[in-house]
């Protein structure tokens, strides 16, 4: 870790002082905040029961992960290469028959981060929703009032293990720093 994040962390631990998350939790909320400088990030993030034992199973799997849009596979490959090496699958890469549909058929238990797209994450949802996928883990953070919100509550209704940010906020950002947070988190228990 460089200085400078390892000082922005600390800033960040002085401004929340005690936290009613779990370590695991709070970890991954921390890196949120340290990746967007919005502190209300600690309180909007939502994790299942098993999300991180789910997530960091999987990503010592090698479980493939499929993301929504490039930003979010740029931001996570770096750490993942020197680490666990999970194949990044993104949805608008321009390969033929690329699209979100055929990801989660070849890879209907991978880990999902949907960061930005509401169309790629409808899209997981039915397929969840009609037992044609059961992800690993979910992460869904696209932003929005309307669909955004009451697409991250079909995923938290639908039984899967998920991290997702409650309300309006979000960004493929948020997505990079909860899948770079989980794999580090899962590497330290990995070694």
């Amino acid at each position: 870790m460089d200085l400078t994040t390892a000082r922005g962390l600390a800033l960040i631990d002085r401004q929340i002082g005690l936290s009613p998350l779990p370590p695991a939790e709070y970890e991954i909320a921390r890196k949120v905040i340290l990746a967007t400088g919005d502190f209300d990030y600690r309180s909007l993030i939502g994790f299942s029961p098993r999300a991180i034992v789910s997530g960091a199973a999987a990503l010592a799997a090698r479980s493939p992960i499929v993301v929504d849009v490039e930003m979010v596979k740029v931001g996570i490959l770096p750490f993942l290469q020197e680490t666990f090496v999970n194949p990044v699958y993104c949805c608008w890469d321009d390969i033929p028959d690329q699209d979100i549909r055929s990801l989660i058929r070849r890879y209907p238990e991978g880990i999902f981060a949907i960061g930005e797209s509401l169309p790629a994450l409808t899209t997981l949802i039915e397929a969840i929703e009609s037992g044609d996928c059961q992800p690993a883990l979910a992460i869904v953070t696209p932003a929005g009032w309307i669909e955004a919100k009451m697409a991250k509550e079909r995923v938290k209704d639908s039984g899967v293990s998920y991290i997702s940010i409650e309300g309006g906020k979000g960004s493929a950002a948020v997505a990079v720093a909860i899948v770079n947070a989980l794999a580090e988190l899962a590497w330290q228990i990995h070694r």
